[in-house]
């Protein structure tokens, strides 16, 4: 697993946010706003992932969703993501 996309796209202070937050079972949402980016999301999702080891997510784990408005509803479910 590569940390190179994570690491040359989140600053280490914005890393260490994620991190904790995915420790407490937080919900994270990665989003970027061009098509150029968009490509690194799941790269940078599994990075985080990785940086759990060695634990496991055990909550909603979607590395793309559409850009729909049913989104939303994804979104809203009460579990962590």
């Amino acid at each position: 697993m590569s940390m190179e996309p994570l690491l040359r796209t989140l600053s280490l202070s914005n890393i260490l946010v994620l991190w904790a937050n995915l420790l407490q079972e937080g919900k994270v949402v990665l989003a970027c706003s061009n098509n150029e980016t968009s490509a690194l999301l799941v790269p940078i999702a599994e990075a985080l992932l990785a940086l759990l080891f060695p634990l496991e997510w055990q909550g909603i784990y979607v590395p793309v969703l559409p850009n729909h408005h049913s989104i939303l509803d994804v979104l809203d479910a009460p579990v962590p993501y």
